[in-house]
C-alpha cells in the first residue's frame, strides 16, 4: 500500500522551497503528499519582500479537517512540518498531528523549526519562534535545524562539530528523539557537513563547501531524509542517501549556475541506491574515529 505523507509548511509559485521541493522529493521517493500550505507566496524571500497571504487559524483548521476527514489517515505513514505563516497556525499542527497520532501514536513527525539563519538572525516574530521552541520541536520525532537555529533554540552558541554536538544533546533532552543539524563548519574550514544525534547513536557526515545561491536545500534535507526513513533506512543510512542526493542536486545546480535548484534536470537522483557521503559514528567526546566521508 502506497504510504503517504502530511505535508504543512510553506508554497511559492516561483522556486523550489517548502512544499514545492518535499514534494518533488517525496513522490520520487514513492510517497504520496498531502500538501497544506501555511502561506502561498509569489516567490520566496530570495526575490525579495513577499507578496502572497498568509492564511489565517481558522482557514488552515478548515482545510486539515477536511482533508483529515476524508484521506484514508490509515495511509499516512508521516507527518513533515516547516516554515509557518504566524502564531495562531501553531496550535492547529498540534490538533492535526494528536488527531493522526490518535489511533497511531507510532506516525513519525519532523519539524523543520524554520526560524532563521546565520547572517540574518530571526525572520519569524519572537511570539512564532518561541511556541516553535517550546510547543512544537518539543513535541516532534524528528528535528532538523540549521546551526543558527540550534543555537537559538538551545540558547547557546555552537561553532563546531564538538560545541554543535552539546547543544543538539541539549535540544534532545527536551523531547525529540533525533536532531539533524545541518551546516555545521567541517574542521579545517574546507567543508561542511550535517550532525545526527539520535538514540541510534551520533554521526557526522561531510560533504565539499560548494558555492550555492538556490534556496530551499534545508527543506530538500529534510524531506529526502523522512522519505528514507520511510522507506525503511535507519538514521545512519538515511542520512547518508539524504545528504548523497543533496549535494548531487546542489552540484548539478552550481555547474549551471542556476539560482535554483534544477530539480527538473535531477529527477533520477532522488532514489539513487548508492550513497557518494558516508556518515562516520563519533565518540564520546564528539569526536569521529576516521577522517574524511566520501564513499568509495
Amino acid at each position: 500500500m502506497e504510504q503517504a505523507v502530511l505535508s504543512i509548511q510553506s508554497f511559492v509559485s516561483l522556486g523550489h522551497v517548502g512544499n514545492r521541493v518535499a514534494c518533488w522529493a517525496l513522490e520520487r521517493l514513492g510517497f504520496e503528499v498531502w500538501p497544506v500550505p501555511s502561506v502561498w507566496f509569489a516567490h520566496h524571500p530570495g526575490y525579495g519582500p513577499p507578496a502572497g497571504s498568509r492564511f489565517a487559524a481558522e482557514w488552515l483548521r478548515e482545510v486539515l479537517d477536511g482533508l483529515l476527514g476524508t484521506a484514508p489517515l490509515e495511509r499516512c505513514g508521516g507527518i513533515l512540518t516547516g516554515y509557518l505563516g504566524g502564531l495562531e497556525q501553531g496550535p492547529v499542527v498540534l490538533e492535526a498531528v494528536a488527531r493522526l497520532r490518535g489511533p497511531r501514536p507510532d506516525i513519525p513527525w519532523l519539524c523543520d523549526p524554520v526560524l532563521g539563519e546565520e547572517g540574518r538572525g530571526l525572520f519569524l516574530p519572537r511570539p512564532l519562534a518561541g511556541f516553535l521552541r517550546d510547543r512544537l520541536v518539543p513535541a516532534a520525532d524528528i528535528v532538523t535545524p540549521n546551526l543558527f537555529e540550534l543555537g537559538w533554540l538551545t540558547d547557546t552558541e555552537p561553532v563546531d562539530v564538538p560545541s554543535a554536538r552539546r547543544a543538539a544533546r541539549r535540544l534532545r533532552a527536551r523531547g525529540p528523539h533525533t536532531v539533524l543539524a545541518t551546516g555545521v563548519p567541517a574542521a579545517g574550514g574546507k567543508g561542511i557537513g550535517v550532525l545526527l544525534e539520535s538514540a541510534a547513536g551520533s554521526f557526522w557526515i561531510e560533504t565539499p563547501r560548494l558555492a550555492c545561491r538556490a534556496h530551499g536545500t534545508g527543506d530538500l534535507l529534510a524531506a529526502l531524509y523522512l522519505g528514507r526513513l520511510l522507506r525503511g533506512d535507519g538514521p545512519k543510512t538515511a542520512l547518508e542517501a539524504a545528504v548523497s542526493v543533496l549535494y548531487a542536486i546542489i552540484e548539478e545546480t552550481v555547474r549551471a549556475d542556476a539560482g535554483e535548484l534544477r530539480l527538473p534536470s535531477c529527477e533520477t537522483f532522488a532514489a539513487a541506491a548508492r550513497p557518494r557521503f558516508r556518515a562516520i559514528p563519533l565518540d564520546d567526546r564528539g569526536q569521529s574515529g576516521a577522517a574524511g566521508s566520501p564513499a568509495d
